[in-house]
């Protein structure tokens, strides 16, 4: 059976995936809000912001990291978010880091050894500027998982062990250890 057309209004995922097989994996830029701001509990599902220029009214929360994660269906193993605005490990909560179901991996901005959070080209800082979050369910199998794209923050023993996710190409032949770091900081 296959998905129904894209142009179909107020299609649910979990109505989307119905009769397809395999594994499902979300990617969401969940861009404005961040993380925090998505999963707040007082922006629950019954918050609805006005509508837009387009007449669309999004909700503006689940609540909680559980409802974020229940609302897009049991078939749904990966959820992988782009743009966190996550600061610091800090940032993450017991109930953002540890959602019941679920393995999660999480990066945030920063530059490469942690320190200060980096700046736009115009100089302005880029606090809460992006940062991933990746949720597995419990009881899929992760092979590796690893931060930034170049390979520069992989630890050398796990490049010597041949175990490192790795990367396409070879950066270090186009880039210095600097420009990687600051890719990877990204």
């Amino acid at each position: 059976m296959a998905p129904p057309p894209s142009d179909s209004p107020n299609v649910t995922l979990p109505e989307a995936l119905t009769g397809l097989e395999g594994d499902a994996i979300v990617s969401w830029n969940i861009g404005l809000r961040g993380l925090r701001q998505l999963v707040a509990s007082d922006r629950g599902a019954d918050k609805t912001a006005a509508k837009d220029q387009h007449g669309v009214s999004r909700q503006l929360g689940y609540g909680c990291i559980d409802s974020l994660l229940e609302s897009l269906g049991s078939d749904v193993d990966v959820v992988a978010l782009q743009e966190c605005k996550l600061t610091s490990r800090s940032d993450l909560s017991p109930e953002i880091a540890c959602p019941s179901g679920w393995d999660s991996y999480h990066a945030v901005c920063g530059d490469a050894s942690g320190g200060a959070i980096p700046t736009t080209s115009r100089g302005r800082s880029k606090t809460g500027y992006a940062g991933v979050a990746t949720y597995v369910r419990i009881g899929r199998r992760v092979v590796a998982a690893e931060e930034g794209v170049t390979g520069a923050l992989t630890p050398p023993e796990r490049i010597a062990r041949g175990d490192a996710v790795g990367h396409y190409g070879r950066m270090s032949e186009a880039f210095d250890r600097a420009r990687m770091l600051e890719l990877d900081s990204e």
